[in-house]
């Protein structure tokens, strides 16, 4: 009876060390997920800001404007 008790004690604490552990991957695994779905809504709003950028400068409004105002080598 005191080695089936000793068992489980043992088995118990295990077990919760184990539903720590569950909780805590859990819980980083939801915060990743997070920071993911943040880093793919900059990297979209990034990429927009380049296009739009890259769409001025190719633009008739600033063409020729390097000639003019950048010094000649």
């Amino acid at each position: 009876k005191a080695d089936a008790e000793g068992d489980l004690a043992d088995t118990t604490s295990t077990r919760d060390a184990d539903q720590k552990y569950l909780n805590d991957l859990t819980a980083t695994c939801e915060q990743k997920a997070t920071d993911f779905e943040a880093r793919q809504q900059l990297r979209a709003e990034e990429l927009e800001a380049i296009e739009k950028a890259i769409e001025i400068i190719g633009s008739a409004a600033v063409s020729g404007s390097a000639e003019k105002h950048l010094p000649t080598l």
